[in-house]
């Protein structure tokens, strides 16, 4: 998914970006969102349901397959956000 035995799974060639592993989409679960949002995430100060995970790094592609997986999974709206921009996703 995103980590293997040595952490991320980084691409090499593009200087250590993040990426995600052929399997995300067949192992991504609710364990799996719960380490992630313990790991990159938390919740927003300013707005009582609002919480954030972390994806700098990703390609757009990657941020569009995570956005998918978990509003089909989970049904969960997501909203990408970056510095004064949101993008809904």
């Amino acid at each position: 998914m995103f980590y293997n035995e040595k952490g991320f799974l980084r691409n090499q060639t593009f200087g250590g970006v993040k990426i995600l592993s052929k399997d995300f989409s067949h192992n991504f679960c609710a364990t799996s969102l719960a380490i992630w949002f313990l790991d990159d995430g938390g919740r927003c100060s300013n707005i009582f349901q609002c919480v954030f995970l972390t994806v700098d790094n990703y390609t757009s592609d990657e941020i569009q397959q995570i956005q998918n997986k978990i509003r089909t999974q989970f049904n969960i709206e997501t909203r990408l956000s970056q510095v004064g921009v949101s993008k809904k996703g």
